[in-house]
């Protein structure tokens, strides 16, 4: 697991709506709907993905979401 991986990072899953690199600043869009303003010293924005069970409902019902 990424936090593993990597154990003085915070790891914060969002939507970004807002990058302001002067100020080392990030607004994110957490799941419940409320926006936090991050400060960070490295940014890393990673691609999410939509996964395809192809129609195998008990490997959807299993899975990681």
């Amino acid at each position: 697991p990424l936090r593993a991986f990597f154990r003085h990072a915070r790891v914060v899953r969002g939507e970004p709506t807002q990058i302001d690199a002067q100020s080392a600043t990030v607004a994110v869009r957490i799941p419940n709907g409320t926006i936090s303003v991050l400060s960070y010293d490295h940014l890393v924005l990673a691609l999410g993905s939509t996964p395809n069970f192809f129609g195998n409902r008990n490997l959807e019902h299993h899975a990681f979401k």
